[in-house]
């Protein structure tokens, strides 16, 4: 027995005699084509993007506007673009920040984190509170609750605001939350105030 008979036998190749064209062929066995349409549809035909809540891993995941390591998921936010791709912020103001340099801080797939638990809620659906008293990794001042009756404790005890996704854009863009200019001064290492 040959190379040739060993390789026939261990993939399932039989050997034929000339056809009606006077050339030799060879048979595939069903098994053999049945592994070919499955690799050729698992390798990426109708391939969905992305959807869902960008994954964090604190300590470990770093912020797409300032490139800080992000620390506190209670803080962050996170931005699952149209087009599947992800960004994720130590801060919400980031995602503000960012928002206005692409021209987009519309609320689809963006989440931030109930500053209680952790846990992700679309940014239409939160709570924030906005107060100078607030410690954030950029200083915007800013967190997150997933019910309104959460942010309005913690904004009272802190003399600060509660706002909607809407109220906030209108508030970083006028120029009202936190540090405004501190991503510019971050990025050009100034760390006057």
């Amino acid at each position: 027995m040959d190379i040739s008979d060993r390789c026939r036998r261990r993939f399932g190749l039989q050997a034929r005699g000339p056809d009606m064209t006077g050339s030799k062929s060879r048979a595939v066995p069903s098994r053999l084509a049945s592994l070919l349409v499955l690799v050729a549809l698992s390798s990426g035909c109708g391939a969905t993007v992305a959807d869902g809540v960008p994954e964090i891993i604190e300590g470990r995941s770093v912020c797409d506007e300032c490139g800080m390591t992000i620390d506190d998921i209670r803080l962050a936010a996170a931005w699952r673009l149209p087009d599947g791709t992800s960004k994720v912020f130590d801060d919400i103001g980031g995602m503000l920040v960012n928002g206005e340099e692409v021209g987009d801080l519309d609320s689809k797939g963006r989440w931030v984190f109930d500053h209680d638990t952790g846990d992700a809620v679309p940014v239409a659906e939160a709570s924030f509170v906005a107060s100078g008293k607030l410690v954030t990794p950029m200083g915007w001042g800013v967190v997150a609750y997933a019910r309104q009756k959460d942010a309005e404790a913690w904004a009272t005890s802190l003399d600060g605001h509660v706002l909607n996704w809407e109220g906030l854009v209108a508030s970083y863009q006028g120029g009202q939350l936190g540090m405004h200019d501190h991503d510019m001064n971050h990025k050009e290492g100034n760390t006057t105030q």
